[in-house]
């Protein structure tokens, strides 16, 4: 079980049948998961705006609603939460849609629980990896708006204390290693990893080059 001061990955699940998501929450929780459950779009959106989940489990079919417009809306978010969707009725044509919509992953019912953790662990891991990518931007950007404070000190770079390091190589350093754990969690896949960076596939090839990530 996971440490008690450490929170445990909440995933919300969608599904209009109280049956399925009190069955998938019961098998998550059992898994050191904690979850939190909506019956329907709006109701679950409410909970994504008030930051209540790391991940939407969400059924295609929701009544009235439909699983792939709150898809939609969770992508437009400016750091969107990862999406698996599931169904009973799925076709290729859905799956694809589905993926190209921006969802991690898509599941036939009944979902089965040993092949949707992995999914969970997974599109959380790429999450974080995000996070990381994005507090690597901040730093550059910073470090790249540090200003001279005098003629006398023209020569040197106001930096802090980087271990010996100059900021430029610890930039680069950071760099390598996150591009070389996106690659490796997306199992070598440029394109999902470029997105994940938030970089073209051409730079990407050319910072794999540039590192040796062969």
């Amino acid at each position: 079980m996971s440490n008690n001061s450490t929170p445990l990955p909440r995933i919300l699940i969608v599904d209009d049948k109280e049956k399925v998501r009190q069955s998938l929450s019961l098998a998550l929780r059992g898994r050191d998961f904690d979850t939190v459950s909506a019956e329907n779009a709006e109701e679950a959106w409410t909970l994504i705006q008030d930051d209540r989940a790391d991940l939407a489990l969400i059924d295609l079919m929701l009544g009235k609603d439909n699983g792939l417009d709150l898809l939609k809306k969770i992508r437009k978010m400016e750091s969107p939460l990862p999406v698996l969707i599931f169904t009973g009725y799925g076709t290729i044509e859905t799956a694809t849609e589905a993926i190209t919509l921006g969802a991690f992953n898509y599941l036939q019912k009944p979902v089965k629980v040993d092949h949707l953790v992995p999914m969970i662990r997974s599109a959380l891991r790429l999450r974080q990896l995000e996070k990381e990518n994005r507090v690597l931007k901040s730093l550059i950007a910073d470090h790249e708006e540090t200003i001279i404070d005098s003629e006398a000190e023209s020569s040197r770079i106001v930096s802090g204390n980087f271990g010996g390091h100059s900021p430029g190589h610890l930039h680069q350093e950071m760099e390598e290693e996150l591009i070389r754990r996106v690659l490796n969690e997306c199992g070598g896949n440029k394109k999902m990893s470029a997105e994940i960076l938030g970089i073209s596939r051409a730079t990407l090839y050319n910072k794999i080059k540039e590192y040796g990530l062969t």
